[in-house]
């Protein structure tokens, strides 16, 4: 998905409206602050992706990388299968190299400090040579 170059002039300008707003869907023709980070992260993942924390219906998987991947979390949001809901994100149900890019999406702040760095050398581990991991952060504010 990409949003074309007169969306994301509008988005820019409109920052500071979305930011106070905090809409969690789109609303009158402007892109809410997920979407944008949906955007974002998808234009910079490669082609098979791993979602630490992927929320609700595994949105980022599912909508933007088409399938290409796979999204876990540790709690059962609506919309996510069995498969996707882990009770341990510090060992990882995956071959080393599985993945191109990992993403923590607004999530790394939810880890549990003690578990932060074996989650990352698990990410690090599933990803392949030349591969990424992209992390975003919420709004301090929000």
């Amino acid at each position: 998905m990409k949003r074309s170059r007169w969306k994301v002039i509008v988005d820019f300008l409109t920052f500071p409206v979305r930011v106070l707003l905090l809409f969690q869907k789109g609303r009158w023709g402007l892109t809410c602050r997920q979407m944008e980070r949906f955007y974002y992260v998808a234009s910079v993942t490669g082609e098979r992706c791993l979602d630490i924390g992927c929320g609700r219906y595994n949105r980022f998987i599912r909508t933007f990388k088409k399938e290409r991947g796979v999204g876990l979390d540790v709690y059962p949001y609506e919309g996510l299968l069995e498969k996707e809901v882990v009770e341990d994100l510090t060992r990882f149900n995956f071959p080393n190299s599985s993945f191109n890019s990992v993403t923590f999406i607004a999530s790394v702040n939810h880890i549990p400090a003690r578990d932060r760095d074996t989650e990352l050398g698990e990410a690090f581990r599933c990803l392949k040579d030349g591969g990424n991991i992209v992390i975003t952060m919420g709004n301090p504010l929000a």
